[in-house]
């Protein structure tokens, strides 16, 4: 079994992945959206073809990534497809197709984890800007999921969490 921990920046994915991998003898996969699009001269996407090159860019990245999810088990997604959405529409790129794309993460039947942010604020402030926006869109695409294994979870719960997956 693959678990994809999704979440905003600054409330523990990378943590709780960590806890789990090293409970679970898992490996895991951490992806940060902002390695693949260093080809562009900023995150801020201007002209339409900066726009098309991060478009072309994300949908490659996915394949990989979906790619990876398909052939091997036992690998934790530290980030995947709902974070790729959230932050790609606020940039303005199109992801019309990123329902195939849950469903096929469904097909492989993954433990989709939603990190909630204990206080959205401080994450924000740690962050530098606000998240509120970003958390609000992932709920949602986290409840629109077809996925069907799917857990919340606070940072102050991690511990209660890996005892429950690892048993």
């Amino acid at each position: 079994m693959n678990i994809i921990i999704e979440g905003v920046d600054r409330v523990g994915k990378s943590i709780l992945a960590k806890k789990l991998a090293d409970r679970l003898k898992y490996v895991i996969f951490h992806d940060e959206y902002s390695d693949w699009v260093k080809v562009l001269p900023n995150m801020k996407i201007a002209t339409p073809r900066e726009l098309k090159l991060a478009q072309e860019i994300s949908n490659v990245r996915l394949e990989v990534l979906l790619q990876i999810a398909a052939s091997s088990n036992n690998i934790i997604f530290d980030r995947l497809h709902l974070t790729e959405q959230t932050y790609g529409a606020l940039r303005g790129l199109d992801f019309s197709s990123y329902d195939s794309i849950d469903k096929r993460l469904s097909g492989l039947d993954p433990l989709l984890i939603l990190v909630e942010s204990e206080d959205i604020k401080e994450s924000s402030e740690q962050h530098g800007s606000s998240l509120e926006v970003h958390e609000a869109i992932l709920k949602s695409l986290f409840y629109a999921s077809t996925i069907n294994r799917k857990v919340k979870v606070k940072y102050a719960d991690f511990d209660r969490l890996v005892r429950h997956i690892y048993g």
